[in-house]
């Protein structure tokens, strides 16, 4: 993952705490993109649920290549 694809998630998973952030790493126009997605959990602290409409934007915008979430609070 490119550096500010990382950064992106990062700042994403900053803004989300305390609630699991979610989101996709797309190739649009050939350009590795951080897609950021609502999470629709019910426990959202604990858990993570892609948004289908979030999930449906971004197939229609490039590639999907990867998901990702965070472990807020979790130890490293």
């Amino acid at each position: 993952m490119k550096k500010e694809t990382r950064d992106a998630a990062i700042t994403h998973a900053i803004a989300s705490y305390p609630q699991e952030s979610c989101g996709l790493v797309i190739i649009r126009k050939g350009r590795e993109v951080y897609y950021p997605c609502r999470n629709t959990a019910k426990t959202k602290q604990d858990h993570f649920v892609i948004s289908t409409q979030d999930l449906i934007a971004a197939e229609d915008m490039g590639e999907v290549i990867a998901i990702v979430h965070s472990h807020p609070d979790e130890s490293s």
